[in-house]
């Protein structure tokens, strides 16, 4: 598994791999064949996002949908040859390397899994899924099949990330980090309503979470102590030495949506965490340019869904079944502390029976 430090260290061997791919034209790497579930607004964007390279690298060769409607305007939007109706036409296709799931958090498990069992390569929206109990048993189905599994964890992928790494080295011992995340989107059905695996935690609490675990690694805090309702949730993490997390989460009010890391040696701040293009270090402020997209976009910064697709490639081109950047014990550590945390503030899905 990847250790901590060696983040920057996988970064560089992703770019060599890519400097040399194209140094040789590809010649002997076929393209990537990406299969999409989902045509909502994520899988949009996702699509946007693959349409950046060149099809040489990476192609859509069909696209899933419940009705074939959805499937067909997406596959004409996208120039896609094949649309189809159910998702296991898509699970049968043989022409498909590797499937991004796109759909609502509660139908992420049973796609999954049809997907594994079909022995695809996955890539599935976060949160993976809706408790970690699933969440194992779909490693279990991964491992079976001899296929690669992700969680699609945009935000491990971007530029920033490796000066992050550089930059939290030198703040010697982190003694404190706080996240703020909130935003006045309680009208949108897959956040409001607890049958979609609604509220703050699972889809915004996930990516605070997701930076903690990158900054201590999978080491389990020693106490976590949630208050609050899904609407807003307060999280503290408690960790041996007095090392402290606090989150804040909204989805009926606006924060300030940015990370904060204090050390011994100073601080960091990443404003817009979850898409990161800038990083305020005590010497020096990083600001990063994302790549262009010719699609209109449904999310803000959603052309940088480009490095997530990017890294997919590489990990399948160098037979990877995890990515070394987003290992599956990082997402299982994600998941147990949300577990936790909805058990403290009395939120609870009927996955979880």
């Amino acid at each position: 598994m990847l250790q901590p430090d060696r983040g920057a260290h996988f970064l560089l061997s992703f770019s060599f791999l890519s400097s040399y791919a194209t140094r040789f034209h590809c010649s002997i790497m076929p393209a990537t064949r990406w299969g999409i579930v989902s045509a909502g607004g994520i899988s949009n964007d996702f699509a946007a996002a693959i349409r950046q390279y060149p099809s040489t690298e990476n192609e859509i060769v069909c696209i899933a949908a419940r009705q074939l409607k959805s499937a067909e305007e997406f596959a004409k939007k996208f120039n896609i040859l094949k649309a189809y109706g159910s998702y296991k036409e898509l699970a049968e296709d043989e022409n498909v390397d590797v499937v991004y799931i796109g759909g609502v958090a509660t139908a992420h498990a049973a796609v999954m899994e049809m997907m594994l069992k079909a022995k695809k390569n996955v890539l599935c929206e976060k949160p993976i899924c809706l408790n970690s109990q699933q969440l194992r048993k779909v490693i279990n189905l991964m491992k079976e099949n001899d296929v690669f599994l992700m969680e699609a964890f945009w935000s491990r992928f971007f530029p920033v990330m490796s000066d992050f790494r550089q930059e939290l080295n030198a703040l010697g011992d982190i003694k404190v980090i706080t996240v703020s995340f909130g935003a006045d989107i309680q009208h949108i059905d897959r956040l409001r309503l607890k049958e979609l695996g609604g509220g703050a935690l699972l889809d915004l609490g996930c990516y605070a979470l997701m930076f903690s675990n990158f900054i201590f690694g999978c080491e389990k805090p020693e106490k976590v102590v949630a208050s609050g309702v899904d609407q807003l949730t307060t999280i503290a993490l408690h960790y041996s030495k007095g090392r402290m997390v606090n989150i804040t989460l909204s989805i009926n009010c606006s924060l300030d949506n940015t990370l904060r890391v204090f050390g011994q040696n100073g601080s960091l701040v990443v404003p817009d965490f979850w898409h990161p293009t800038e990083l305020i270090a005590p010497k020096k402020t990083y600001k990063y340019d994302l790549p262009k997209s010719s699609f209109k976009m449904n999310y803000d910064q959603s052309e940088g869904l480009a490095y997530e697709v990017k890294c997919v490639r590489e990990c399948l081109l160098k037979g990877h079944r995890e990515c070394p950047l987003m290992p599956l014990d990082n997402s299982v550590w994600v998941m147990e502390i949300m577990d936790e945390v909805r058990r403290q503030i009395g939120v609870h899905f009927d996955a979880d029976h």
